[in-house]
């Protein structure tokens, strides 16, 4: 037996497209992401019957004469045959409704928020199941009252739908998180009649169960299919199977002898099967659609050409003899085991061959050669616009940003563009007619660009330029694949693999090639960023991202190679800058990340997977402020982009780095110092302080002096040392204020080095080492002369002290009660002099630290050549000590009679 394959031809636009046959006829019924719905009188059909039913159609079911779709709406809308009028609603969900099946004595429905909705017809009783934790992707149901589903969740489940209980739970698929990204359906099917056996792809074989104990029965294969199986399906009679792959390619086999049929199981332009369904009028023809909307059938054929339906003349015989649960090759079986006189060599096999036990098995496992792991090929990501929703929607975004939102109406009344800005007071709504048909749009301050495939032409608009519109057509009828614009430059990406560069007001600067399939453009100020795949085929379904920073200075380019990350087996969805100019980028996992120049690092910034509720929401990326450290965004409930009619809600959402044990208060300061220091935050180096402080405290509390020393001497910054040490002294940390006493020549040694480098670097060589950096990490530099920091003293025991003197004489050496008054205290500090001058004054001695700072020039010349800053320091006590005895008379006696009165007390 044989089977032949017709052309496909376009029913659809790209997407999920669901197909199904009319009961009783072989009229064909489809539906896609357009949202129309057709019926085929045949594949050859040039003139369906055309409906419409709502934006997109996630999926499709008919019945009784009535169709039965899920549209955007979250709902399962019933409609009447040919004419499409609406017949009442049969199920709400909180998504739109992803599988459906519908038959005799069952309907039911899944969706992406997990759950499945059934309905007796009898009854009319609503069921619902829960359990899975993703998307449901496929799922069909028995006569007998069991329900399979497959799920994103990575698992099969089979029901039994009177009780609501799961019978059995199979593991091992694919985990997905919403229906568009699938890479396979896993669709179920019950044999039909008594569904006796369940059938459902994995891998490369279709799975048969027996549905009594849900053991396995048979696993079909076929060496000539490349890809994966996504879908398969019974036919009608029970006596054949068919299944579609990932790759396009169809597989039929006959079920009773497990032999596959020959035939083309690839045809000239495929892509992943999503739906598949048997004739029941003739039992012979197959309709299966595509994921880029294309439509074929598969007709069966005996050797010599003619149709089985025409030749069969045994056909009803044999569904008769189906639906009492027999088949042919099972009643000769019986009838030669009752006959004693037949030889059968099945009865010889069965009475002389025993089944080999566990240990034989093993043995036998042990023998056989295991093959290498294959490596799975998956579909490169097509090229995209950052901001855009899909192009086949009437009403759709073209472009959201910082600057404003662009809007395009493509209906049969208006075909329009429609520009808001966001600041009214600087450009005011424009509204125009897309005679050009444009599809790519990028807007900012200064210009909007527009572009599209046919004709194939890049237009600007001079937003400051009294609106001054200039174009310029693309050579060779070169397709623009991805568009952006700045304030200052214009930049479109072709399938040329060329990056046009222009200038706001259309002079045509640069030509670049690409080294790699383009992706997605975006741009901010005079910096370009252009993502290029890397390899011609994703493996193991990772895309492998490059991108390419460019920053133009007048005529001439400066360029970065840096490879983006982004998360297993995802895609990229958004990229964009900051508005420091910091590139972002967004993936489907829902973690945005933030490239840092200075460092070449990309930052997992914010996780935003963990501010969803639902497995199938999603974010759409507005802005990234970096200054503010949060992500301006939009959630879609149940959707992978926001709808244009109501307006949805923009969120703001603060950024944090997925540490470990986020929820502890140390992971809460140490994710704040990360960001601060890696990224441009406003008044930067004030907050970095202040978490430096937080964290010291944090540590010193839980009596971790050596995690406090340690952080204040990877921080390096030369005035956090004397407040660190000022905060220790007053937890009583004696040993630590010491340690960081001894820490703080160091410190400054190494500052005094970096500005020394820094001084002597020439300012041309640095801006050409890095003109794409932003301003380096937190730099603390040496305060001005003038202006001195006054640190507080570090030890207690460091000036004596009169231990009966009144509670009330407030005293210059005791301590701030705030450790953050630090931050704005400022005093005018003295003039050293050649000599080393007493530390004391007029109203109140001089601290240790204070003394120290100003003469710590005169100290080290004092020294011998070689010596260390724990030295230096030493030697400063020392002479600091000895000139503390040189105190005014006055104050000698006082302190005298102040032990004459202690020895009289005691």
């Amino acid at each position: 037996m044989k089977f032949e394959r017709s052309l496909t031809r376009y029913g659809h636009g790209s997407g999920y497209t669901s197909v199904c046959y009319e009961m009783g006829t072989d009229t064909i019924i489809s539906s896609g992401g357009d949202g129309d719905i057709h019926i085929w009188k045949g594949v050859e059909d040039d003139d369906p019957m055309t409906g419409c039913a709502g934006e997109f159609i996630s999926c499709l079911a008919f019945y009784d004469d009535h169709i039965f779709v899920g549209t955007e709406l979250n709902i399962v809308q019933i409609l009447t045959n040919r004419d499409f009028d609406r017949d009442g609603t049969q199920f709400r969900f909180t998504a739109p409704a992803t599988a459906m099946r519908v038959t005799d004595k069952y309907v039911a429905a899944g969706s992406e928020d997990t759950t499945i909705k059934v309905t007796i017809r009898e009854g009319a009783e609503e069921v619902e199941l829960t359990g899975h934790s993703g998307p449901i992707l496929a799922l069909d149901v028995s006569p007998e009252g069991f329900l399979a589903s497959s799920s994103g969740d990575g698992s099969l489940k089979i029901w039994k739908i009177a009780d609501q209980s799961v019978v059995k739970t199979i593991e091992g698929f694919p985990l997905v998180k919403t229906v568009s990204l699938a890479e396979g359906f896993v669709t179920p099917s019950f044999y039909p009649k008594f569904g006796k056996y369940l059938a459902y792809p994995k891998d490369k074989e279709i799975i048969v169960l027996e549905s009594t104990n849900w053991t396995l029965k048979h696993t079909l294969k076929n060496d000539k299919i490349s890809g994966k199986f996504s879908v398969c399906a019974f036919s009608p009679c029970g006596k054949f199977i068919c299944a579609g792959s990932t790759t396009g390619e169809i597989s039929v086999w006959e079920f009773n002898t497990l032999q596959s049929l020959r035939g083309p199981t690839k045809g000239d332009e495929s892509d992943m099967i999503t739906s598949i369904d048997w004739c029941s009028s003739s039992g012979d023809q197959i309709v299966f659609a595509d994921k880029a909307g294309q439509i074929a059938c598969i007709t069966l054929k005996d050797e010599e050409g003619k149709r089985l339906a025409d030749v069969a003349e045994d056909r009803e015989n044999f569904l008769e003899m189906e639906a009492f649960g027999e088949s042919d090759s099972e009643s000769e079986d019986s009838e030669e085991e009752d006959n004693e006189n037949c030889i059968s060599l099945k009865r010889i096999k069965k009475a002389t061959m025993r089944p080999l036990d566990d240990v034989e098995a093993e043995e036998v496992k042990s023998d056989i050669v295991e093959r290498k792991p294959e490596i799975n090929l998956s579909q490169l990501q097509k090229a995209f616009q950052p901001g855009a929703t899909p192009d086949h929607l009437e009403h759709r975004y073209m472009a959201w940003n910082s600057v404003g939102i662009v809007k395009a109406h493509k209906t049969d009344v208006e075909n329009s563009i429609e520009v808001e800005f966001h600041d009214v007071t600087v450009h005011h709504a424009i509204h125009m007619n897309n005679f050009l048909g444009h599809s790519l749009a990028g807007v900012s301050e200064r210009v909007l660009a527009l572009s599209g495939c046919s004709p194939c032409k890049v237009v600007g608009i001079a937003l400051g330029a009294g609106s001054r519109e200039w174009s310029v057509s693309l050579p060779n009828c070169e397709e623009a694949l991805a568009l952006t614009a700045s304030n200052n430059l214009v930049a479109v990406a072709t399938d040329e693999r060329l990056l046009r560069i222009f200038t706001t007001l259309g002079t045509q600067r640069e030509v670049i090639s690409i080294p790699g399939k383009p992706v997605t453009l975006a741009s901010h100020g005079n910096h370009l960023m252009v993502v290029y795949h890397t390899t011609s085929t994703a493996l193991d379904a990772d895309q492998h991202l490059s991108a390419i920073l460019i920053n133009a200075l007048g005529l001439q380019l400066r360029s970065r190679d840096v490879r983006l990350s982004i998360s297993p087996k995802s895609r990229l969805t958004w990229l964009g800058f900051t508005d420091a100019g910091s590139p972002a980028s967004f993936d489907s996992a829902g973690m945005l990340r933030i490239f840092s120049k200075s460092a070449n690092l990309w930052y997992p910034v914010c996780d935003l997977k963990e501010h969803t509720k639902g497995a199938s929401d999603t974010f759409y990326i507005v802005e990234v402020s970096e200054e503010k450290q949060l992500v301006r965004t939009i959630l879609c409930r149940g959707l992978s982009y926001p709808l244009t009619s109501p307006r949805p809600v923009v969120m703001e959402i603060p950024l944090q780095m997925p540490l470990c044990e986020i929820e502890a208060e140390k992971s809460t300061w140490e994710d704040a110092l990360v960001r601060q220091a890696a990224f441009a935050v406003e008044n930067r180096e004030k907050l970095m302080r202040e978490t430096a402080i937080k964290l010291f405290a944090l540590a010193c509390r839980n009596e971790m002096e050596a995690r406090a020393s340690d952080l204040i001497e990877m921080i390096g910054c030369p005035q956090l040392v004397p407040l660190a040490a000022k905060y220790a002294n007053k937890l009583g940390r004696i040993h630590l204020a010491e340690k960081l006493g001894q820490m703080l020549p160091q410190i400054q040694e190494l500052e005094r080095e970096r500005e020394k480098e820094n001084r002597s670097s020439s300012p041309d060589i640095g801006e050409t080492q890095d003109i794409l950096s932003l301003p380096q990490p937190l730099v603390v530099r040496t305060p001005d002369p003038s202006v001195v920091v006054a640190p507080k003293p570090m030890l207690k025991s460091s000036v004596k002290r009169n231990p009966f003197r009144k509670a009330n004489m407030s005293s210059p050496l005791t301590p701030s009660a705030d450790p953050l008054s630090h931050l704005t205290e400022k005093i005018v500090g003295f003039t050293p002099k050649p000599n080393i001058q007493s530390p004391q004054s007029d109203t109140a001695p001089k601290t240790f630290m204070a003394w120290f700072t100003e003469n710590h020039d005169e100290l080290a010349t004092e020294m011998p050549e070689e010596h260390t800053p724990a030295q230096l320091t030493s030697f400063a006590m020392k002479r600091y000590k000895g000139l503390i005895q040189g105190v005014p008379a006055a104050k000698r006696r006082l302190e005298d009679e102040d032990k004459t009165t202690a020895k009289k007390v005691c």
